[in-house]
């Protein structure tokens, strides 16, 4: 119940925030949103200076991206290309380059913090995206804080690495690993199958656009009927 009340009051005091960027990060390029199916990226941080990036990020009505980083506390969930700590560049080139009907909602995040985790659902639940892929989660000792968000935002279907200790809720899809990772994922905790995840959210896209009032249960529901079916 404690958490429950946690997570309640997490949105409204997120609701109130307005923290400007320090500078450190560089500055989003200039852009309108592009449309599409909103699909938000939890890593550690992407590079979204990166043409193949900036132009597909979510924004709202004044240009600004739709994205968050609970690390520094800004708008800017920034991470170099190359930081060994964050995948999430390597991802999102690669994602969006598969699923070009897609508009990215960044998040960035200590992946060995709970709450950090816990925060960016959060967020994401407040945003335009309703399936959310997390790079990399903490150990399962420290699962529980996740799993009452996870149960807590439950319109959401959440997309987690395979063998993950959450599978087994209604709303979260373990994804299928990469059996042949490119040589520049090697160091990414998260070794998508992009074709198989492209596959999960047009299916998503599919299945919202039919029955808008589906959640992440029935969403989930959605995607294995339609991959039995292939199989």
């Amino acid at each position: 119940m404690l958490i429950r009340v946690w997570l309640l009051a997490l949105l409204t005091v997120f609701g109130s925030l307005n923290v400007l960027a320090q500078g450190k990060d560089p500055r989003v390029p200039p852009g309108t949103d592009p449309g599409g199916m909103a699909v938000a990226l939890i890593s550690g941080g992407i590079d979204y200076t990166l043409p193949e990036i900036a132009g597909r990020l979510a924004r709202d009505g004044e240009g600004e991206i739709v994205g968050w980083d609970f690390v520094d506390g800004d708008p800017l969930p920034f991470a170099p290309v190359g930081d060994q700590s964050s995948n999430g560049t390597v991802l999102a080139k690669a994602l969006l380059a598969e699923a070009p009907n897609v508009r990215l909602v960044p998040v960035r995040v200590d992946s060995g913090q709970p709450r950090s985790l816990a925060k960016a659902l959060a967020f994401v639940a407040k945003t335009p995206a309703r399936v959310v892929l997390i790079t990399a989660l903490p150990v399962d000792d420290d699962l529980d804080l996740l799993r009452a968000a996870t149960q807590e935002f439950k319109h959401l279907l959440i997309v987690v690495p395979a063998g993950s200790e959450i599978a087994d809720l209604d709303n979260v899809l373990p994804a299928t690993a990469s059996d042949s990772a490119k040589p520049e994922t090697q160091n990414s905790a998260f070794l998508l199958n992009l074709t198989s995840v492209a596959n999960v959210l047009r299916i998503a896209a599919e299945a919202t656009a039919n029955a808008p009032s589906l959640d992440g249960a029935g969403l989930k529901r959605a995607v294995l009927e339609r991959q039995r079916k292939r199989d």
